[in-house]
């Protein structure tokens, strides 16, 4: 007969019980599972003494591991089902919610870099249980449009030192741009008082201030770190004359503005160059497409073409006799540029020849393909840019619409053949589709406002197209350029008329230009007499004028100190009998 059974608590005050026997056994087994590990692990290390107690195996970091990815993957797929519950709510709801939004998943194609150099972007999920959240949005936010095109340069008025910054009030993270060279060659806070802003610079984009900024900072660096080593076995200077020659940075600052401004204006050129070179190989592409399409055997284009590749074929001969007395380094360049030129003249050679009609029917399938995505993305780009840039600048309207024109050609895409993941395909296939535009370099936007314009002459030269302009010592938060410039320009107006008028009343002669600002200046009120009201003042009643008149020259006639007398001498009354 079986006996009784006995309730848990029971067994487990039971000592004696075999299930209580058990789990010591078992318990005694892991033990020594985990001892035996822990040797294993003070085993590998020579010397070392007895494990520590806080001292983890390999199974176990192992177990570890296994369990913190799968937690991972978890959370990503819980993730990844939430926002595709937000995506198929909002599409049963009737598209999304009103605001800018844009979901780069649409394609593998479509990123954040192919929204353009210039436009700053910044794509995020808000956190959870937000109101955005549960609409399931997925956010893109428009930063300041104006955030990186103006370059703000500090300088400390005791040791020179320089600081760049993209905002118009320094900050204290901005300290943090200063090498420490010594004691007390970095100040632990900032102070206001003592950082005046040296310059102002001006970028027609974003993109061009941004890497502007950078090429700054980075000679910077060159100048406090690349020393030269003297010819001679001079000493060295003593450290506090080291710190200081190190913090003195005006000069090289100035001198680094100009040289990262030559070399963004040679780049622009180069980059210019290629880009016409690219519109051209575009204008003979279609061209060709749209012979080939109508089926012609002898294109029409062949005499232009001939013309190019004999250009191309002198450019290269040319090329070819200037590297014999060149050096190295511009033999490389030379090679290069034969290259460049040699690939191009082998893109011009098919274009003579006739076309077959595989060719005829590809090209016909290339320009229906094309036409109907461009149609198609422009129309429905404008309707929904139409709904977004109410009550928007205008640079913001158009960057709206760019980014429409991306989301409407990933959608698009999704009708063709899958894009490859990586590898040259995918880049052919994108540039023929939707080729991007390389960001160009311009000199023609970009206005340097210095406090004092002494400083320019820091550098040797400046390019030609670069704007300098002044804007006098500003201490503490800095204004927006533009209303620099214009509270400076209405000065500088009024001070050039007071010059010109002083001018024409020595007798000499005005140039036309000068003529015509000084009636533009009168027309506007601002000669350098009295102003419209007092005009009209003296057509109404011309007798107070010459009343007026008359006792200014007699009192100019009166000595300082008669003046003075019959100041203090005239009364309430006797002046009332004067002015009567």
């Amino acid at each position: 007969m079986a006996p009784p059974a006995q309730p848990l608590k029971a067994i487990a005050t039971n000592s004696a019980h075999p299930l209580n026997a058990v789990a010591r056994a078992a318990s005694k087994q892991l033990g020594e599972v985990i001892a035996g590990e822990q040797n294993k692990a003070r085993r590998g290390r020579k010397g070392a003494g007895p494990a520590p107690k806080w001292a983890i195996s390999p199974t176990q970091k192992k177990v570890r591991a296994d369990i913190r990815r799968q937690a991972e993957q978890s959370s990503v797929l819980i993730r990844k089902k939430r926002i595709a519950r937000h995506e198929r709510k909002n599409l049963e709801e009737g598209g999304f919610k009103p605001g800018i939004h844009f979901d780069f998943r649409l394609s593998p194609s479509i990123n954040v870099s192919e929204l353009g150099h210039d436009q700053v972007v910044q794509a995020k999920i808000p956190p959870k249980n937000s109101a955005r959240e549960r609409n399931g949005n997925v956010v893109v936010r428009i930063k300041d449009m104006e955030y990186g095109r103006h370059i703000y340069i500090f300088n400390h008025l005791v040791t020179n030192q320089v600081v760049y910054s993209f905002t118009q009030e320094l900050k204290e993270s901005s300290l943090k741009q200063l090498t420490f060279v010594g004691k007390k060659s970095v100040s632990s806070h900032l102070r206001p008082d003592l950082w005046s802003c040296l310059a102002i610079v001006t970028f027609p984009t974003q993109y061009q201030g941004r890497e502007a900024y950078r090429q700054l900072r980075e000679f910077r660096m060159m100048h406090e770190y690349c020393w030269k080593k003297p010819e001679d076995d001079t000493p060295l200077p003593r450290k506090s004359l080291r710190i200081r020659l190190l913090q003195n940075q005006k000069a090289n600052s100035v001198a680094d503005l100009a040289a990262v401004l030559e070399i963004q204006s040679r780049k622009g050129e180069e980059q210019r160059k290629l880009w016409r070179e690219h519109w051209e190989d575009e204008e003979i592409r279609v061209a060709r497409l749209e012979q080939i399409a109508k089926g012609e055997g002898e294109m029409k284009l062949k005499p232009e073409l001939e013309a190019k590749l004999k250009a191309r074929e002198d450019e290269i001969a040319a090329l070819r006799r200037q590297m014999e007395d060149q050096d190295e380094n511009q033999r490389k360049l030379t090679n290069r540029e034969i290259k460049r030129l040699e690939t191009r003249q082998a893109m011009l050679r098919p274009s003579l020849e006739a076309p077959t009609e595989s060719e005829i029917a590809k090209a016909k399938e290339q320009l229906a393909r094309r036409e109907a995505v461009e149609s198609q993305v422009s129309s429905e780009a404008i309707k929904e840019a139409e709904q977004l840039t109410e009550g928007r600048s205008e640079e913001q309207r158009l960057f709206v619409q760019d980014m429409l024109r991306h989301k409407k050609f990933a959608e698009h895409l999704k009708n063709y053949r899958p894009l490859p993941k990586r590898g040259s395909e995918r880049f052919r296939v994108l540039d023929e589709l939707h080729p991007e535009r390389l960001p160009v370099f311009w000199m023609e936007g970009v206005h340097i406002m210095w406090a004092d314009g002494v400083d320019a002459d820091y550098a040797r030269s400046w390019p030609e197209e670069v704007a300098h302009e002044e804007m006098g010592y500003v201490y503490g938060r800095v204004s927006n350029p533009d209303r620099i410039r214009e509270l400076w320009r209405g000065d500088h107006q009024l001070s050039r008329f007071e010059m010109l008028a002083a001018k024409k009343d020595k007798g000499q002669k005005l140039t036309p230009e000068e003529e015509e600002f000084m009636k533009n200046v009168q027309l506007d009120g601002e000669d350098s007499g009295q102003g419209e009201d007092d005009g009209k003042k003296k057509k109404d009643k011309p007798e107070e004028t010459e009343k007026e008149k008359r006792r200014q020259q007699e009192e100019e006639k009166k000595s300082i100190w008669s003046r003075i007398g019959s100041l203090f001498s005239r009364s309430p009354r006797s002046q009332d009998s004067t002015n009567a």
